[in-house]
């Protein structure tokens, strides 16, 4: 890569001028007016020189550029003009022009322009190309998705970790209780006797509880997913209504309790038509329930009367009552139109679980840019599944003393095919991210937008040490400092005109990526001197690997580079020093600053999905070139609701009757706990009833419960218990309107 850039000016010096003015003096006339004595047209007073095309920081896939430019110096004014070192004079009205060949190797392509005037004057100007081949490397407009830039593996491990977090969705997103309860009616059957229909029936679900409940997924290899919602201690209360064949109506309450209830079902994920930054959740087998522990119970109605009671009882057996409720569940969670656009309420509800394994909310905000990534495909196999991305970068809120960048580089890279283990450390992982160089490149322009890499260097290393910069350290390659103060304190500012790119090779010395500068614009400055020192461009090649900071951020960590890999070109000389002693000794004092160079290129912070925090096992490059990311997923600490217990205080249930007279209590607390929140609901009925002439009939019952937990905080972090409470009913009396006329009514 190495190119040399500058070059002595003609052995022409200032140090000539005042000879020559001398000489002039003793002919007794002025400098300006000697040369009209001549013919020689005067020089103007200030030189223009400039390059007109290209611009900086253009792009292109040619193999050539047509350079122009122009001066107010003339033929005669002038020893030469070169563009990078071919001579274009004749000059024609003081403009130039040249076509240049380009190398894509190259990436970055100066293009560097000199004149040297025969006043002693002498003007260099750069402008820097970013050249593709067209095939391989190439460039994307900003805000243009790059397609299959970005690529996610959730192996079966990473399934699983998902799972203790699901629980803390329940409130929200993955509500198990709706999802049962909002499929009335979940039965609409008859009940055969005798070969015939006796009674139609309709089962409504009018409560649902449990103590906990997860979601399982795991990969199969018919390349889909297989999903099942697993609750535990599941309380369910439904109304049966019964309808006989001369349309008599009957209505009664059924209380099941299971041990575990379990839904299940396989499930296909795809870009989501409407926004393909979401996954879209189908299901593609039936739905099936399994009930563990199955009870159930006639707690009111027609069903509890003692001669339909034992009749329906008779006929709806435990075994029939446990299969009708499980066929019941698992046929109103099934797609209602098969292929149709309807979704399954199973397939919906897993769909919102994974909602926020969105990559583009949660990596962009981590990374301070606006992410654009649609996704492209999602491919499940045996061993989990692959999501391929789009990926589009920009800036919300650029800094205005940035520059603005119109395009980034691209390069052709074939997405990963991710290992069943790390591919180093040989480890299991929960989640593989590939990152391609063309995602970088996109995303290291929207950081150079935002300020990346404006750096002011104030210290460097000088045989190992750290070391303030000064004048005397600048006079190493300034020899024309000497006067100066040498103590006094000097500055290298270091601004970008171009985003740095990822080539895609690997590093010149092993390292994972190879990183390219390009026209790093570096003045020297002194605050004593009331001109800049020197200015300059430099370009580096510099090997690049990823390191895992405290903070769980990656960092930039920049090989070691020689002389051989940076090239600088001396824009501005004031000092008129000697060119190419200052390069050479540039050449090798430079490198001692790139560790503060590595700290203004940032770091990536590591997003989180669906609440889990990556750490990181191994950063690696796959064959194919992306650089590939393979973490586990840490639930990332939050303050919870932990060891909820909910405790009946109730009085115990009663049915009591005598005579002409019944008492009855029945009541049932249900819970549904998750992480964030409780939902506690007493249900009770109380009753009394006399036909009795003497005594009425009373009864009395408590209905209470309370609700035990902790608040398990994380430091540092504020939170908010809100508490609702509600009575609805209170009390019903019903009067059956009986009066003897003497008195005596109920």
């Amino acid at each position: 890569m190495h190119r040399t850039v500058a070059r002595p000016r003609h052995g022409r010096t200032l140090a000539a001028l005042p000879l020559l003015v001398a000489v002039v003096a003793l002919a007794g006339l002025e400098p300006a007016e000697a040369g009209r004595r001549r013919g020689i047209p005067p020089y103007p007073p200030t030189l223009v020189f400039e390059i007109d095309t290209p611009t900086d920081g253009d792009f292109t896939n040619d193999g050539t550029v047509l350079v122009t430019g122009h001066t107010n110096y003339k033929n005669s004014q002038v020893h030469d003009v070169t563009v990078n070192g071919v001579s274009v004079k004749p000059l024609s009205g003081g403009n130039f022009s040249l076509v240049v060949p380009l190398d894509p190797n190259q990436v970055f392509n100066p293009i560097i322009a000199e004149l040297d005037g025969k006043d002693g004057k002498f003007a260099r100007r750069r402008v820097t190309l970013v050249v593709g081949d067209g095939v391989s490397s190439s460039y994307v407009a900003d805000g243009v998705t790059s397609p299959d830039s970005l690529s996610m593996r959730i192996a079966e491990a990473g399934l699983q970790q998902f799972t203790p977090i699901v629980e803390s969705l329940s409130g929200d997103s993955l509500d198990v209780g709706g999802l049962i309860a909002g499929q009335n009616p979940v039965v609409d059957d008859c009940i055969t006797i005798f070969g015939g229909c006796a009674w139609f029936y309709q089962v409504h679900v009018s409560e649902v509880g449990f103590s906990s409940f997860g979601l399982d997924a795991s990969p199969n290899p018919a390349g889909s997913l297989d999903a099942d919602i697993i609750i535990n201690d599941l309380y369910v209360e439904v109304d049966l209504n019964f309808q006989d064949l001369v349309a008599v109506d009957l209505t009664c309450g059924l209380e099941i309790e299971t041990a575990t209830a379990t839904i299940s079902g396989s499930l296909d994920l795809a870009p989501d038509a409407t926004d393909p930054s979401f996954v879209d959740v189908n299901l593609t087998s039936p739905v099936s329930m399994s009930l563990s522990g199955f009870q159930s119970e006639f707690i009111s109605g027609i069903c509890d009367d003692p001669i339909i009671g034992d009749i329906l009882n008779a006929i709806l057996t435990p075994s029939s009552l446990e299969s009708l409720v499980a066929d019941g569940f698992a046929s109103s969670l099934n797609d209602p139109d098969g292929a149709g656009p309807l979704d399954s309420p199973l397939a919906d509800a897993v769909e919102t679980a994974l909602a926020d394994v969105s990559i583009a909310g949660p990596a962009g905000e981590a990374l301070g840019v606006v992410l654009d990534a649609p996704i492209d495909s999602i491919t499940e196999d045996a061993t989990g599944l692959t999501l391929l991305t789009d990926a589009g970068i920009t800036v919300d809120v650029p800094d205005p003393s940035a520059p603005d960048l119109t395009h980034s580089y691209t390069v052709a890279e074939t997405p990963p095919t991710f290992p069943a283990t790390t591919p180093v450390g040989g480890l299991p992982y929960g989640i593989g991210i590939g990152l391609s160089s063309t995602m970088m490149n996109q995303l290291l322009k929207a950081q150079v937008e935002s300020g990346l890499l404006r750096t002011d260097v104030t210290e460097i290393q000088l045989l190992g040490n750290p070391t303030p910069l000064t004048v005397g350290v600048l006079r190493l390659f300034i020899p024309e400092l000497n006067p100066y103060d040498w103590s006094e304190p000097a500055v290298i500012e270091v601004r970008p005109k171009l985003a740095p790119v990822f080539s895609g090779n690997p590093g010149p010395n092993g390292e994972l990526a190879e990183l390219l500068m390009g026209a790093l614009t570096i003045d020297i400055k002194v605050p004593g001197i009331p001109l800049d020192v020197a200015t300059l461009e430099v370009d580096v090649q510099v090997g690049v690997d990823l390191s895992l900071t405290p903070e769980g951020a990656l960092a930039f960590t920049l090989g070691t580079v020689t002389s051989n890999e940076i090239d600088i070109t001396l824009i501005e000389n004031p000092l008129d020093t000697n060119e190419s002693a200052a390069i050479t000794t540039l050449e090798n004092v430079l490198p001692s600053f790139l560790p503060a160079l590595a700290g203004a290129l940032g770091e990536l912070p590591i997003p989180e999905f669906l609440g889990l925090q990556l750490g990181i096992l191994e950063v690696e490059r796959l064959p194919g070139g992306f650089l590939s990311l393979f973490a586990d997923l840490n639930q990332t600490p939050t303050t919870t609701l932990q060891n909820v217990v909910v405790t009946d205080l109730s009085s115990g249930d009663f049915r009591q009757s005598g005579g002409c007279w019944l008492r009855e209590w029945r009541h049932r607390v249900s819970n549904q706990p998750s992480t964030t929140g409780i939902r506690a609901n007493l249900r009770g009925m109380l009753g009394a009833d006399a036909g009795c002439t003497t005594n009425d009939a009373s009864s009395v019952a408590t209905a209470s419960y309370q609700v035990d937990f902790d608040v398990v905080g994380v430091a540092g972090e504020q939170w908010t218990l809100d508490l609702a409470h509600s009575i609805l009913g209170a009390m019903t009396v019903y009067s059956d309107g009986y009066n003897d006329g003497i008195g005596f009514q109920d």
